[in-house]
């Protein structure tokens, strides 16, 4: 099996015998850290339950009803089908929300400027080919027909721009994108004219992004491109988030990639394990974005309701906690002081009768004592939740363990 050649591993630190210099994520045991149940390395394609190698299908059932796209470490977007995890070696596993592209136009692969509207004396709209600059920038496999939008204000004495039919519909928070290049000038997004991306040059396609509250519901997405300049521009997206997610095709309607529900596809090890009575997790989530005041689930085991759980997220503040219910009664709900910032994040949780805690690879700590712990958990879900959080993030790897080693009192901690 092959292996990505940025290792994403955590070491294991304290005693001898799991000591760093065994590798990277490597134990006497294998790749997957002692005492796992259950390990998923999505960085690196690799799967085990208590020690032994399985396929992705055999570790993990992913439910989505719509296709989804993806960029490789080399930034070429790739496709998924329904209900196939949207996963690429060097890069882990994208898990998010149902999100609705309210674009109306046909923003991959235009025939027309149908849903395309154009403003300013001067300015040009039309549709051209152009395949070379759409493959530089990954963008290949999503616009196939290789057409794009061109708006030329190169003659324009004042600002030109463009309207994307597609309404927001609410005055609730939304993110408009688009991919773009300048020639001769500069341009911007925007939801209306109170919001809006700096106007700036681009040389290559770039995805360009604002959000804002539109100022009614009938504000859309739309770029302004300076006098003088000359943009263009393809994949317009405007979704009710404070962050961007990846690219959802239109074709002359709105379009809704929906959920990923991720779940381990069996759970007879759970108990096997002893993991009822307690137990521990390591993950490694990669954050594109952060500061949205969103909350964002890495991973929970529930009885399939809310009121017998044990959720690990990043909340709010952006601060790693872990909530425990058990029949219906809030135990415990702790976070760390300090907040993630942007990239790959580990994070430690353990919890038992006994306390538990929440731990950084910095060695952060939140702590809390006896709690009583839920029962009947038999459902473990990656990156969502039972009350429809997601993480809305990759997901590089999580490995739920019986124990995590601690050393001199102290909280295992986890190293990049």
């Amino acid at each position: 099996m092959s292996v990505a050649s940025r290792s994403s591993d955590i070491p294991i630190q304290g005693e001898a015998s799991y000591a760093p210099d065994e590798g990277r994520f490597r134990t006497k045991t294998g790749w997957w850290q002692p005492n796992a149940a259950l390990a998923a390395d999505f960085y690196n394609a690799r799967y085990a339950r208590n020690g032994v190698d399985l396929t992705l299908g055999d570790a993990l059932a992913t439910v989505r009803s719509s296709a989804h796209f993806l960029a490789g470490p080399d930034g070429v977007y790739q496709s998924f089908a329904t209900n196939t995890l949207a996963r690429i070696t060097a890069v882990g596993a994208y898990i998010g929300r149902q999100v609705t592209n309210k674009c109306t136009n046909y923003n991959a692969n235009p025939a027309s400027t149908a849903g395309v509207t154009k403003y300013g004396t001067g300015s040009v709209l039309s549709i051209v080919d152009d395949q070379a600059a759409l493959a530089a920038a990954g963008l290949q496999n999503i616009a196939t027909s290789g057409k794009v939008y061109k708006l030329d204000n190169s003659a324009g004495a004042s600002e030109g721009g463009v309207m994307f039919s597609g309404s927001a519909g609410n005055v609730n928070k939304h993110t408009a994108s688009v991919y773009m290049r300048t020639v001769g000038g500069t341009a911007c997004v925007a939801i209306n004219s109170s919001i809006a991306s700096a106007f700036d040059t681009y040389a290559a396609y770039s995805r360009v992004a604002v959000t804002g509250t539109p100022v009614d519901t009938g504000r859309g997405a739309q770029i302004k491109v300076a006098a003088g300049g000359t943009a263009y521009f393809i994949l317009n997206q405007l979704e009710e988030n404070t962050f961007t997610t990846p690219p959802i095709a239109t074709a002359g309607a709105a379009a809704t990639r929906y959920a990923s529900d991720v779940q381990a596809a069996s759970m007879g090890w759970f108990n096997a394990a002893g993991l009822a009575s307690g137990g521990a997790a390591l993950i490694v989530p990669n954050y594109a974005s952060v500061g949205h005041g969103v909350s964002r689930t890495l991973f929970e085991l529930s009885d399939g309701t809310a009121n017998n759980l044990v959720r690990a997220h990043v909340d709010a503040s952006d601060k790693p906690a872990l909530v425990i219910v058990a029949g219906g009664v809030t135990q415990i709900d702790t976070a760390l002081s300090a907040a993630v910032a942007l990239g790959r994040k580990p994070l430690a949780f353990g919890w038992g009768a006994g306390g538990g805690y929440v731990v950084d690879r910095t060695g952060n700590v939140a702590s809390f004592g006896a709690i009583t712990l839920p029962g009947g958990l038999s459902v473990l879900r990656l990156g969502s939740s039972v009350a429809g959080n997601y993480l809305n993030a990759k997901l590089e790897q999580i490995h739920i363990c019986g124990t995590i080693q601690q050393t001199d009192g102290q909280t295992w901690a986890v190293t990049a």
